[in-house]
């Protein structure tokens, strides 16, 4: 999904997620006001020896529906999102 798709629309709910299986990887799932959901991902990508760390990391834009065939994600609890957003 574009990024452009995301502009003027009204956020109306967030859920922090977790891969069920590990915990190296940042997944926020946003629903929108007119029903779109989406999944942000935040993970690493391939090694291309261009980064300060041994691996790049990258911040990919999925629909929901699709994230879900994917990735085997659960809800963290609302306490675990703090402050930060």
């Amino acid at each position: 999904m574009d990024i452009k798709h995301l502009i003027g629309r009204t956020i109306s709910g967030i859920k922090r997620k977790k891969c069920i299986h590990t915990d190296d990887t940042g997944y926020l799932e946003i629903t929108f006001s007119d029903g779109l959901q989406i999944v942000i991902v935040a993970d690493y990508t391939a090694y291309t020896r261009m980064s300060k760390d041994e691996y790049p990391t990258s911040i990919d834009i999925l629909e929901k529906d699709f994230a879900e065939k994917l990735i085997n994600l659960i809800d963290l609890p609302q306490e675990d999102m703090g402050t930060k957003l």
